[in-house]
């Protein structure tokens, strides 16, 4: 469960889509799949569940289909956010609680904000280490060499490693990661069966289709939508116009697409949602 976060988001899509089938394949086998929701309930940190789901959610809406296919079907087998015995819900799922979901908000707040140090994170820099073991002779030291020492002069195994690890760019690295952070976010607000936490003394408990008085998002998520910056993705203007940053949406229009899909969205199930996500107009 260590490596999932980093394989779920990798920059490959192959590696990404082998680790979602592997991942799903494992999640079949019932006693395994106990243990693992066993490990994210009772044995995982806060930060290890934040990673776990937060990377598989986003996984569901990765811009490549094959991987988010892949990832989507997991999902939908294996989580839930309707209480197991509520109608069509389901005891073997993963029921997220309150506190899962705040874990997944804050990875995808994480995401929107800040890309690059998400992936650094999650892919921290290894150094590696040349092991020289001694060598005598008769009781005599023998000179030995290390592996940088003897490495080929050609660099052909550091150039087809570069290859396969590197096959995006930042820009496009940045892009994707967003849009896995918009389209999370689009279907956690969007879920039919959607209810919300009390996470903080002021949330209160709602359901998505509920029309009564003081029906409200959770302190969470408006901190999410509150932010101008996660606005910026509806914008391709390269300088934002309401927000001291570069747009998040400037050449990038699969980034816009979902961000426009989320504010859908929150419009068509959110409606009493207050101002901070009045924001100024924006070009498409």
């Amino acid at each position: 469960m260590y490596h999932v976060p980093a394989l779920f988001l990798h920059p490959s899509r192959r590696l990404r889509t082998l680790a979602l089938d592997v991942h799903a394949d494992v999640l079949r086998i019932e006693p395994l799949r106990a243990q693992m929701v066993f490990y994210l309930l009772e044995v995982a940190s806060t930060e290890q569940v934040e990673c776990i789901l937060g990377s598989w959610c986003m996984a569901t809406r990765d811009p490549e289909r094959p991987v988010a296919l892949a990832a989507q079907r997991s999902w939908d087998a294996h989580v839930s956010l309707t209480r197991a015995n509520d109608e069509g819900g389901d005891d073997r799922k993963l029921l997220l609680d309150d506190a899962q979901l705040a874990a997944l908000f804050g990875f995808v707040q994480r995401a929107l904000l800040d890309p690059l140090a998400l992936h650094a994170y999650l892919n921290p820099v290894q150094v590696s280490v040349d092991v020289v073991v001694p060598r005598t002779i008769r009781g005599r030291p023998v000179p030995t060499f290390s592996a940088a020492q003897t490495r080929r002069t050609d660099h052909e195994p550091m150039a087809r490693a570069k290859g396969e690890t590197e096959e995006e760019t930042e820009t496009d690295r940045r892009a994707r990661l967003r849009i896995g952070a918009l389209g999370g976010l689009q279907w956690i607000l969007g879920t039919s069966a959607l209810q919300l936490f009390v996470v903080r003394a002021s949330q209160v408990y709602v359901d998505i289709h509920s029309r009564g008085p003081g029906r409200k998002l959770a302190d969470d998520v408006l901190d999410i939508l509150s932010d101008s910056r996660v606005w910026s993705s509806l914008s391709q203007a390269q300088q934002c116009s309401f927000a001291d940053v570069e747009s998040f949406g400037h050449a990038q229009p699969g980034v816009r697409a979902y961000a426009w899909t989320l504010l859908q969205t929150l419009l068509e199930n959110w409606p009493g949602t207050p101002s901070p996500l009045h924001v100024p107009e924006v070009t498409n």
